[in-house]
C-alpha cells in the first residue's frame, strides 16, 4: 500500500516517527536506505524504512502463527520517486488472516497502522476564518 505525502521528506519521516510515540508504538529503529548507499559509493533517492510496532499487539499474532515474524514488526518505507514525490508504503494487513490462518480479532490492532500514516500526513489546516 502506498500513499503520496503531501509534506518534504525529512518533514514525512519526522511526522510519522512523531505519529509512532504519540500512538504510544516502539520504533524499533530506522534505516536510512540512501545513508547506506553513499557510504558504499553509490547514489539513490532519500529513502528510510521505519521499523514500528507493539509488542502487545504483534506478540498474540505471532503465537497464532509463528509465520507472522516475517511481517512484524511492522515497517513503513518513506521514499522519493524519480519525479521527487513523496511516498509512504506499508504492508497491506487486510491478507494476513487468509495469509496466516489468524483470527480477524487478533490481527484488528495492527491494522491501525493505515490510520496512523493517513493521520500523520494530513495537511496542515490554515487558520478559519468566522
Amino acid at each position: 500500500m502506498t500513499v503520496t505525502s503531501p509534506h518534504r521528506f525529512d518533514e514525512t519521516v519526522d511526522r510519522l516517527v512523531g505519529a509512532v510515540h504519540h500512538a504510544g508504538l516502539t520504533l524499533f529503529t530506522v534505516v536510512d536506505h540512501a545513508g547506506g548507499a553513499r557510504a558504499a559509493g553509490l547514489e539513490m533517492h532519500p529513502a528510510k524504512l521505519l521499523v514500528l510496532g507493539d509488542p502487545a499487539a504483534g506478540t498474540p499474532a505471532m503465537i497464532a502463527s509463528p509465520e507472522m515474524g516475517l511481517e512484524l514488526p511492522l515497517r513503513l518505507l518513506v521514499w522519493e520517486d524519480d519525479r521527487h514525490e513523496v511516498l509512504v508504503s506499508r504492508q497491506d494487513t487486510s491478507e494476513w488472516g487468509d495469509r496466516f490462518g489468524v483470527r480477524a480479532d487478533v490481527l484488528a490492532p495492527l491494522s491501525r497502522v493505515a490510520a496512523l500514516v493517513d493521520r500523520a500526513l494530513a495537511p496542515e489546516r490554515g487558520p478559519s476564518i468566522a
